[in-house]
């Protein structure tokens, strides 16, 4: 089995006989064969877990969730601190609409997106519901307070906002 990257009709790598030999940018073989991998079974860096939200693969507890909810003014929990949501209150539904992107650029940088935007652009009570929520760990993480943090900031400083 064999793996090709192709660039500009040129034969860029491949690795074959088990990840063995490496081919370089001119297509020639390298000097001497490398082993890619630098663990085998049983080490114990191919035991150890990715834990990309450093909480040991669990949610806040309910205390530091109500302790990190305050400041976050005007985003609520819900009743098992699982969850966190804000309604956001616009003029008119342009403005909740321009909204959106904001929601979509922040939470792409920081690759932490809501788990649930509402939109509601009509012309009686326009508004934009968002949820946060961090699915891997079954509840919530600190990057959901810091992601409602850095949109509520984002809020103020846009304006048009709320009543």
């Amino acid at each position: 089995h064999f793996s090709e990257k192709m660039a500009s009709n040129r034969l860029l790598s491949w690795t074959g006989n088990q990840g063995k030999h490496v081919w370089s940018k001119l297509g020639r073989m390298a000097s001497r064969p490398r082993t890619l991998a630098r663990w085998t079974v049983g080490d114990k860096r191919s035991t150890q877990k990715c834990d990309p939200y450093e909480q040991g693969g669990k949610p806040l507890d309910k205390e530091e969730a109500k302790q990190l909810r305050d400041t976050v003014p005007d985003w609520n929990l819900d009743e098992d601190c699982l969850r966190l949501s804000r309604e956001f209150r616009f003029n008119d539904g342009q403005s909740a609409l321009a909204f959106l992107p904001y929601v979509t650029n922040i939470s792409t940088n920081d690759g932490h997106m809501p788990e649930e935007i509402r939109a509601f652009p009509g012309p009686e009570a326009p508004r934009v519901e968002l949820t946060l929520h961090t699915p891997a760990l079954g509840g919530l993480s600190y990057n959901d307070f810091l992601l409602a943090l850095k949109l509520s900031s984002t809020i103020e400083a846009v304006g048009s906002v709320a009543r």
